[in-house]
């Protein structure tokens, strides 16, 4: 033991001397105050913490999807049978009790692409809640890409809490842009 310790001082001392020599082949390193500026440092409880909080999101998220394509799903099947029930059924029906088959069916058709929109923008309110709005990480989240994001934000109009809703057009609707240019609906 008591070698091992002299030999680690005689260590030391060569290392020191070896250094002490070459004091003059190393640039001159002054001391100089930390750039201005934003002084950063790891707070790794913190890490943890968000990293854990990310999971658990990732997790309720995926909780959310679940129950939500399971709703979409039952609606999908009484779609289904109600569009076989018309194929198979339908030439044996009258005019009137196939009319309204068929607009039974259409009724059905817009019920699930209402509720597959609402469940939509509520899975992406969720997940831009959960993100502090941060749009690329809802994305990864909804495993979508940043500008399909946005452009599901702008179609379902889904603002921030507290932010005011978008100034309408000043233009009316079917008035043209005033430089001559015909209107959609205006044949001439």
């Amino acid at each position: 033991m008591i070698g091992r310790l002299r030999m680690l001082g005689a260590a030391a001392i060569v290392v020191g001397a070896i250094l002490a020599g070459l004091w003059w082949v190393s640039p001159r390193v002054e001391a100089q105050a930390p750039p201005p500026g934003r002084v950063g440092f790891v707070d790794l409880q913190r890490i943890l913490a968000k990293s854990q909080a990310g999971v658990l999101a990732r997790e309720q998220l995926e909780k959310d999807k679940a129950g939500m394509q399971k709703q979409v799903d039952n609606q999908k099947g009484d779609l289904d049978k109600l569009r076989d029930e018309l194929e198979k059924k339908g030439q044996l029906l009258s005019v009137e009790a196939r009319r309204d088959k068929q607009e039974q069916l259409e009724r059905k058709v817009r019920d699930v692409r209402r509720l597959v929109d609402d469940l939509e923008k509520e899975l992406i309110q969720k997940a831009l809640d959960r993100t502090s709005w941060n749009q690329s990480k809802a994305a990864r989240l909804l495993g979508l890409t940043r500008r399909t994001l946005q452009y599901r934000v702008e179609k379902y109009n889904i603002r921030r809490p507290g932010e005011p809703a978008p100034a309408p057009s000043p233009i009316p609707p079917g008035t043209g842009n005033g430089e001559g240019e015909a209107d959609e609906d205006d044949p001439g």
